[in-house]
């Protein structure tokens, strides 16, 4: 067997890894998988999930940046360059629309992500200056250069705008289960996810 058929192989066998996992933790949730399950799921040896990831924190840590290493480059793409006071809004309402949908899109894998944060895991805190840590500072960014240029108010304060816009967002991300439960409210109803970010974009400025 050639260097090259061996390296396919490995290769494969970390992508399906990967989609099992995805699988599984949206059915299950990441703490009541195995790897025995996950490799079993993925028709992997159980040995490929130390050999390529560490163990199943670091797996999921891998399938995390995977999914945002893309996505979180077009989003922060779209917060630059602003020219005109309506074109920060523009902007910002794109950025937001786009956030969610991703958001949405992961969502069992972005929400344990965030409750990991916030219980503060070290892993977790780790990865946090390489996906949120640069939306957070990318977002900064945009209303800075956006005051520099005289198109939002100069008295704003950027970073508690900032937090002001992304927190409720994250809030009902990470609790989107629970949130409806006693409120029926989603962002994955298209009608309330319209309203409720226009409102934020709104409220910013």
């Amino acid at each position: 067997m050639t260097t090259t058929t061996v390296k396919k192989i490995k290769e494969n066998g970390r992508d399906r890894l990967i989609a099992a996992s995805l699988k599984l933790f949206a059915n299950k949730g990441f703490h009541a998988c195995s790897i025995r399950e996950i490799c079993e799921e993925a028709k992997a040896n159980i040995s490929l999930v130390s050999f390529h990831f560490g163990g199943k924190e670091g797996l999921l840590d891998t399938i995390f940046l995977e999914l945002v290493e893309q996505d979180f480059s077009r989003l922060e793409a779209i917060l630059v360059n602003p020219t005109s006071s309506e074109d920060v809004k523009i902007r910002l309402d794109l950025f937001l629309h786009e956030y969610v949908e991703f958001s949405i899109k992961h969502g069992d894998v972005i929400s344990l992500y965030l409750e990991e944060l916030e219980r503060g895991n070290p892993q977790a805190v780790e990865l946090q200056p390489k996906t949120y840590g640069k939306l957070w500072n990318a977002l900064l960014t945009f209303f800075i250069e956006a005051q520099e240029k005289n198109l939002i108010d100069q008295s704003l304060n950027v970073e508690i705008v900032s937090f002001q816009i992304l927190a409720p967002i994250n809030h009902l991300i990470r609790s989107r289960r629970s949130s409806y439960r006693t409120t029926k409210l989603s962002l994955e109803d298209e009608e309330f996810r319209s309203k409720f970010l226009s409102q934020i974009v709104k409220a910013a400025f």
